[in-house]
């Protein structure tokens, strides 16, 4: 069977299913883990809104809610960091640094490491199933290189370029929160990282991707990269596969959401283990430390160990 932009949800069977995964076609993706497959993708800053009005109506309010966070941030900052305050209209590190000290944003945390996504989707997860959600990057940067190629009049750019464009036009869409129209308006998923890293970042092999618009969902804006006639489930033995098979190219895929039963966690976090992805690999300093002092132990919980 041959098709593209497919959305693929699948399931694990055995704990070393996923490192049967061919590198190659994995490398198209970036990845994010989540410890409830049920939650879907969905911004801090959306659930926070959506948590206090569960049925509100004005459009205006998520963009009211990021900006007064945002007002209240940049104010106090530098009463904690006198070294690498970012400019007023850097928003992208602003809500690089909100996200990374636990401020409800529109950003989403992202990995290039699809066993990094994998850790993150079962530490600390005791739901029934956890996942993780794999996007095609070529998907999201292709649709801002149109804009590129119309704007500019050019079927080339470097990578660099398009790295540069993405987080200007991201930028710009988090400054103009506040315009509302009528109209039809083209939406965007962008995928970028801030201009300055940090630990938490490096150690995750971090990024974010962050929606043009927070008047409406995250995956309403994703519905428009992905082929609806194509969105089902597979079998992990066809998705397998599906990505050693030389015929499915970069863009058969857009959406490959993986499903991890809570019986493997223990089979799986034994080889992220030996992999060194542990909460203290994970997360800097004494923080990391703390959080690996609830791992998964031999004969504890409902886990099958073979």
């Amino acid at each position: 069977m041959r098709f593209e932009k497919a959305y693929i949800t699948t399931q694990i069977e055995h704990w070393n299913d996923i490192f049967r995964l061919n590198q190659r076609f994995m490398s198209n993706f970036v990845f994010r883990g989540q410890g409830n497959t049920d939650w879907g993708l969905k911004t801090s800053l959306a659930r926070m809104v959506e948590n206090h009005h569960p049925n509100y109506s004005d459009k205006i309010m998520p963009a009211s809610y990021e900006q007064r966070m945002m007002d209240e941030f940049m104010w106090k900052y530098p009463s904690y960091e006198k070294n690498h305050i970012p400019e007023a209209n850097e928003s992208i590190e602003w809500l690089s640094l909100m996200q990374h000290y636990g401020s409800p944003t529109r950003m989403l945390d992202f990995s290039y490491s699809m066993y990094v996504a994998l850790f993150m989707a079962i530490d600390g997860s005791f739901f029934p199933k956890s996942a993780i959600w794999a996007l095609n990057k070529h998907a999201l940067s292709g649709k801002v290189f149109a804009k590129y190629r119309e704007e500019f009049n050019t079927n080339v750019v470097s990578g660099t370029d398009l790295d540069n464009y993405t987080y200007k036009e991201a930028t710009e869409a988090i400054n103009r929160r506040f315009v509302v129209t009528k109209e039809k308006v083209e939406h965007y998923l962008y995928l970028t990282r801030p201009h300055r890293s940090n630990e938490r970042i490096n150690r995750q092999q971090g990024l974010f991707v962050i929606p043009s618009s927070i008047e409406v969902g995250f995956e309403d804006i994703l519905r428009d990269y992905y082929d609806e006639s194509y969105h089902g489930e597979m079998k992990f033995d066809d998705v397998v596969n599906m990505s050693i098979d030389h015929r499915y190219g970069q863009n058969t895929v857009t959406v490959l959401k993986i499903e991890i039963p809570k019986s493997l966690k223990y089979g799986v976090s034994n080889v992220l283990r030996q992999m060194n992805i542990t909460s203290e690999t994970m997360y800097p300093g004494l923080d990391g430390l703390a959080r690996s002092m609830s791992c998964l132990r031999d004969a504890m919980g409902d886990y099958k160990a073979d």
